[in-house]
């Protein structure tokens, strides 16, 4: 069996500030007796399928079933590992079962694609999604939706001159 583990730092981290974030986490998954083996991804965030400095995905491969004792069902590790990253300063994350069925969504569950194609402005969409995942939460098969857009993530462009940037003197 494997899950994975989501962790997000602020907005605009850096992925050294990541990193160095997943190699804490990495010691504290090695010390767990279910656990053998982990891949890290920095820099992405399996929640959105973006790239992101301040996001990392691990995926943890646990013991085979008849090499793990009682309370040591994925659910059981998922949530212990859970506690344990809810208990970080400086970033979130949280263990999750993968979909049972690949392509349904990044988690265990229902994923949900909202669009504007409007034109209206991003804040007001940004509204709208959390208007809706206010309500979805009412219901009791949606409850614990969240949404991952956030719209006042600060973005810069930056253009390079290249030439200037190669002369030399």
């Amino acid at each position: 069996g494997y899950f994975a583990i989501s962790i997000q730092l602020p907005d605009a981290a850096s992925l050294q500030r990541t990193e160095a974030t997943v190699k804490q986490v990495e010691g504290f998954l090695r010390q767990d007796s279910a656990v053998v083996n982990i891949v890290s991804l920095a820099g992405f965030d399996i929640l959105s399928r973006s790239s992101q400095t301040n996001s990392a995905v691990l995926f943890v491969n646990v013991k085979p079933w008849d090499q793990r004792g009682r309370g040591q069902s994925l659910d059981a590790i998922t949530r212990r590992l859970t506690g344990r990253l809810m208990g970080m300063t400086d970033a979130i994350g949280f263990a999750f079962n993968l979909p049972e069925i690949p392509g349904l969504g990044a988690t265990a569950g229902v994923e949900t694609n909202l669009q504007d194609r409007t034109g209206r402005p991003v804040s007001a969409f940004a509204g709208d999604v959390q208007a809706f995942v206010q309500a979805a939460n009412q219901l009791p098969a949606a409850a614990g939706m969240q949404a991952n857009f956030r719209a006042r993530v600060p973005q810069l462009f930056v253009q390079v001159a290249r030439t200037a940037g190669l002369a030399r003197g």
